[in-house]
């Protein structure tokens, strides 16, 4: 069975963003979105676990903070990797993120290439968990060769 990812995105455009680089780095791995915090802390309340949650943190409803902390607080989800992917470049919330828990944090960037090649990075502690594309990780590689023009 392919592993289950949690996207928690409320932009379309950051949403087909991530899911573009996800492709890039990941193989037939099923991506579950939820589109604000409540709707996040709604599908992590089912019985199948995702084995990866990549989290915004401005989100309605219910902040990425807060997800985070409600995350690390369910024994039943305080071993899943988490991934801050996020607009913000604030160092202040990047060490607050990773305070609250998270294992890594990308920053989201206007250039496809780097921020593919950066949450492929992001990715790699946790790639045994996922189907990966290619051998060598040539996902970083080929993620920069198609930049959009």
């Amino acid at each position: 069975m392919a592993s289950h990812i949690l996207l928690v995105e409320d932009d379309e455009h950051d949403l087909s963003f991530t899911n573009r680089a996800l492709e890039l780095c990941l193989a037939s791995n099923e991506v579950q979105v939820a589109r604000d915090g409540e709707e996040a802390l709604c599908a992590l309340e089912q019985d199948e676990k995702p084995s990866l949650i990549l989290l915004d943190l401005k989100l309605p409803k219910v902040d990425g903070f807060t997800v985070l902390k409600r995350i690390r607080a369910t024994p039943a989800l305080e071993e899943v990797p988490v991934i801050v992917v996020s607009g913000s470049i604030l160092e202040t919330d990047r060490v607050r993120a990773m305070l609250l828990g998270a294992n890594n944090y990308v920053a989201k960037s206007m250039d496809f290439g780097d921020f593919a090649q950066h949450l492929s990075l992001a990715l790699s502690p946790y790639a045994s968990a996922f189907s990966v594309n290619g051998r060598d990780n040539p996902h970083v590689r080929r993620a920069n060769d198609r930049r959009p023009n």
